[in-house]
């Protein structure tokens, strides 16, 4: 499945720099209905409806570099995101949600 992540100037403002769980990405990804979402330059593991997913950055590299220069303190633009999330097996998701 493939969804668009829009990530907005106040998620940008609000993020925190090298924390998974709220930097810009992560909130972007709360304010589109994803759960627990952790965020590393490579993928972001979130949950849905009890159900873990794995979304790899591998599919569009910009984001990649988004959280990179995040991280780093360097400027980040409001931008959008075409990304693909892939549904996988976790023992401690089933009770997420």
């Amino acid at each position: 499945m493939e969804f668009t992540l829009n990530v907005t100037e106040e998620h940008i403002q609000k993020g925190v720099r090298r924390d998974i769980c709220s930097c810009p990405i992560a909130k972007a990804l709360w304010s589109q209905g994803w759960k627990h979402a952790n965020v590393q330059p490579y993928g972001a593991s979130v949950t849905r409806d009890y159900q873990c997913f794995w979304i790899p950055f591998q599919s569009d590299s910009a984001i990649a570099a988004f959280v990179l220069a995040f991280d780093k303190g360097q400027p980040v633009e409001p931008q959008s995101f075409t990304l693909e999330v892939l549904s996988y097996f976790r023992p401690h998701c089933k009770w997420s949600s």
